[in-house]
């Protein structure tokens, strides 16, 4: 039983069970996923990168938002200096889809990180948070001043991965420099 697994006082173990759960999520039944988001936030430095993935998958299968969210997100910022690019890239996945705005700034930050994983992970948790209405005024000015530099180190890198991902991604950045 996998519940039993998270409920152990071993980091170690936790992180285990939590890779297990990634791997399988489809075939388990989760019934709090409130329960595990904040599992996932307060593993977030003891079991990285495997809290930030679990967090991950279940945050972007919820349909509703969820509670915490600065809370969580809170928990996973600091990580983003991480010395792991696994760990780097698996907080801008995490932070992306806590759906909030002040994840925005730090994932332009990691746009810029020497990892073209992290990089790449970055730009897409960016996409989907300015696809939201910014209301904002103070965050908006010191977005378009943070966004222009990142987008030009992607389209300067000549790493596939990155122009790939920006390729990807392009429409939903052009429309909110668009809008502004």
């Amino acid at each position: 039983d996998i519940s039993k697994l998270l409920c152990s006082q071993d980091d170690d173990v936790i992180a285990a069970a939590m890779l297990v759960l990634c791997c399988s999520f489809d075939l388990i039944q989760i019934t709090n996923q409130a329960e595990f988001l904040q599992m996932c936030a307060e593993s977030a430095v003891t079991c990285a990168p495997y809290s930030e993935v679990l967090f991950g998958i279940v945050a972007s299968r919820m349909t509703l938002m969820f509670n915490n969210a600065q809370q969580y997100l809170e928990a996973f910022l600091p990580l983003l200096q991480n010395k792991r690019e696994d760990i780097r890239a698996s907080v801008c996945f995490a932070i992306g889809l806590t759906r909030q705005n002040d994840a925005i700034i730090p994932l332009c930050k990691a746009i810029l990180d020497e990892s073209p994983y992290v990089s790449s992970e970055a730009l897409i948790s960016l996409s989907m948070l300015i696809r939201f209405e910014i209301k904002d005024k103070q965050l908006l000015e010191e977005l378009k001043k943070s966004i222009v530099p990142a987008i030009d180190h992607v389209i300067n890198s000549n790493i596939k991965l990155l122009t790939d991902t920006f390729s990807k991604v392009r429409p939903f950045i052009e429309n909110f420099l668009c809008s502004c």
